[in-house]
């Protein structure tokens, strides 16, 4: 695991896959070289893509999943490469959708823009899909949500309908994978998941009942599954945590909650959530801690922890947002400030996201 400092770099100097970052956290598209760094078989010399695999398309492609009705997945790709790419899971919150997932992950919600996440990726050589949770179903409309766990002794079901149903989320994803990996060039040692809410706990349940991803990036939503019912990840996932101190539909301190789901139960607070899973990644308990810049006058400050010797060379990091709400940094204020706190654009959570997850070293499957 890299200790504090390591992700800091001169100015000037580039991350492999990536130019450095600017001010406002914006990342531009690579040179041919970099992108090459980012993919293990160009890398290393290794073979190009199967000729009966292509991939990934630049622009939106629109694809069902085998076996499952009415839940198809987004998917943006960086167009050919010289190998296999990096996926990235983007997960919905509750009640929301893969397109409004997409918007929430651009600056502004302008979907043309180059720091969305997906036109970010595709620019990093890496791509993205937005898959689909379980429709809600009567008034609701396209809404759907996660069955990210919870709903027992005490704790919220966490999201509503897919949770009391106990639908099998992790084996859509993984047929997601499947598929993807069965037309695509998709490198499935650099799988990866976030996701915002009820898709941020649905990352930590990918982490706690699967072997799916090599690292998670939740945001604004924690690891209901391992305080409902413990989490046992059957290898070392490393995690990347955001999350407001402000935010009114996740608590930070965890408890009551909820900016749309009425059911009852307490959400898993940041801190247990978090030294459970340094626990579980036999990291040292107490982080250091940095403060980013404050560039912004937003009345809002973002906090890095970083918890060090972890086994396997996982990471685990937490961005803290003192005055945060249930947002996405620098990406879309998808509802007043009112119902569900302010977003800072003191960093960029697209750019954080790629970035941790292009050090990531995956642990052996």
């Amino acid at each position: 695991m890299m200790r504090k400092g390591t992700r800091r770099r001169a100015a000037g100097a580039a991350m492999d896959g990536f130019e450095p970052r600017t001010p406002r956290g914006r990342v531009r598209r690579a040179v041919a070289a970099a992108l090459c760094a980012m993919i293990p078989a160009c890398s290393d010399g290794g073979p190009a893509s199967p000729p009966d695999l292509r991939p990934p398309v630049p622009e939106a492609e629109t694809r069902e999943v085998p076996g499952y009705t009415d839940r198809a997945v987004l998917l943006f790709g960086p167009g050919r490469q010289d190998g296999p790419v990096p996926l990235v899971l983007v997960l919905h919150g509750g009640a929301s959708n893969p397109e409004g997932m997409r918007r929430i992950a651009c600056p502004g919600g302008d979907l043309s823009s180059p720091g969305c996440l997906d036109r970010m990726g595709a620019a990093a050589g890496v791509a993205v899909a937005y898959p689909a949770g379980g429709l809600i179903g009567g008034s609701w409309g396209r809404a759907r949500t996660w069955n990210a766990g919870g709903g027992v002794d005490g704790w919220k079901c966490v999201s509503g309908p897919a949770c009391f149903a106990g639908a099998d989320d992790i084996a859509y994803l993984e047929a997601v994978v499947d598929d993807l990996a069965s037309t695509y060039a998709i490198d499935r040692g650099r799988v990866f998941a976030t996701g915002l809410s009820n898709g941020a706990a649905m990352s930590y349940r990918l982490a706690c009942d699967s072997d799916l991803v090599a690292a998670i990036a939740p945001v604004s939503g924690a690891n209901q599954l391992a305080a409902a019912r413990g989490c046992t990840p059957p290898r070392p996932v490393s995690v990347l945590h955001f999350h407001g101190t402000a935010d009114p539909c996740w608590p930070y301190d965890g408890g009551p909650g909820g900016c749309i789901d009425p059911t009852p139960g307490a959400f898993v607070g940041v801190t247990e959530s978090l030294s459970g899973t340094a626990a579980a990644l036999g990291c040292r308990p107490d982080p250091s801690s940095e403060p980013l810049p404050d560039t912004v006058a937003d009345g809002m400050t973002t906090t890095r922890f970083e918890w060090h010797d972890c086994t396997d060379r996982a990471r685990l990091e937490m961005l803290q947002v003192a005055g945060g709400g249930h947002t996405w940094p620098s990406g879309y204020q998808y509802l007043p400030v009112v119902n569900v706190g302010p977003m800072t654009t003191d960093m960029s959570a697209n750019d954080e996201i790629l970035s941790f997850f292009r050090e990531v070293v995956p642990a052996s499957r």
